[in-house]
């Protein structure tokens, strides 16, 4: 059983065809995503260096909202109300 066998073979699984374009998929998952995040629109600024690239990036049931700056990386846990 040589290459194309073994593709042949592969063929004929319903699956494979989904399995065979997950590269392309995540891809453009990948790419999509980083466009969304370059739209993305922050309330708050970093206290450390003023960038507005200071999202939540965990929010807590009891209370508490952690914020990381994408640009120096200072990292803050708020209560939030």
């Amino acid at each position: 059983m040589n290459v194309s066998d073994v593709v042949k073979l592969l063929e004929k699984i319903p699956a494979w065809k989904e399995i065979k374009d997950l590269p392309k998929k995540i891809t453009d998952l990948e790419n999509e995503i980083s466009e969304l995040k370059s739209k993305m629109v922050f309330k708050e600024s970093c206290p450390k260096c003023s960038s507005q690239k200071f999202p939540a990036i965990r929010s807590r049931n009891i209370g508490t909202r952690t914020y990381q700056c994408e640009d120096c990386q200072y990292k803050e846990t708020r209560n939030i109300t």
